[in-house]
């Protein structure tokens, strides 16, 4: 295949994918909790947790943090201050509680909101692991492998895209995905007909 059409490809597919990840988000109802420091951009350290909370209050916490970040940037990254605090206590109710996988799926929704697509697809793959997928975060996993495989054929890397596609196409059937991993066993087939 050409070169432009390659490229058309690969734009199709980032159009295709670009849609945001947290369209529905669902939230657990809060519980009540020990009263925690308010916090905000201005004050907080996003590498640092507040140490001696239960992992109810550490994933509260992360989702708190979540919603000012999503109501603050536009679009969203994972070095935002907010996000990566958001990530940061996120991680830390998973490391508290491991075996709940809400708190998981939380730190997976963090990590594809802001586009940190392979620590997404690290999280939806342990969660698929588990048999944790509904719809909603099959679609996130898709994405997110689909998006992994993307910036893996934009660097030349066909044979390490060729996974990430097959992921994407095993949670969601998606023809863009489909015609990007066709394109990628070519190229890794014929090489030199695909530079």
């Amino acid at each position: 295949m050409k070169n432009s059409s390659k490229a058309k490809i690969l734009a199709t597919l980032a159009l295709a994918l670009g849609a945001s990840a947290f369209a529905q988000q669902n939230q657990p109802a809060q519980t009540p909790a020990t009263q925690m420091t308010p916090m905000n951009a201005a004050t907080i350290n996003p590498f640092r947790v507040e140490p001696g909370l239960t992992a109810d209050q550490y994933h509260q916490r992360a989702l708190d943090l979540a919603n000012q970040a999503d109501a603050m940037y536009n679009p969203d990254f994972y070095d935002q201050v907010l996000w990566t605090a958001a990530a940061n206590y996120a991680k830390a109710a998973v490391q508290a509680a491991p075996d709940n996988t809400t708190y998981l799926r939380t730190l997976g929704m963090i990590y594809t909101k802001t586009q940190f697509w392979y620590r997404a697809y690290e999280v939806w793959t342990d969660l698929a692991s588990r048999g944790q997928l509904d719809a909603q975060a099959q679609h996130w996993a898709a994405l997110s492998a689909a998006k992994v495989g993307y910036i893996r054929m934009s660097r030349g890397l066909p044979q390490e895209a060729l996974p990430f596609f097959e992921a994407s196409l095993r949670w969601q059937a998606n023809p863009t995905v489909q015609a990007i991993l066709e394109q990628a066993q070519n190229t890794v087939a014929a090489p030199e007909n695909g530079q």
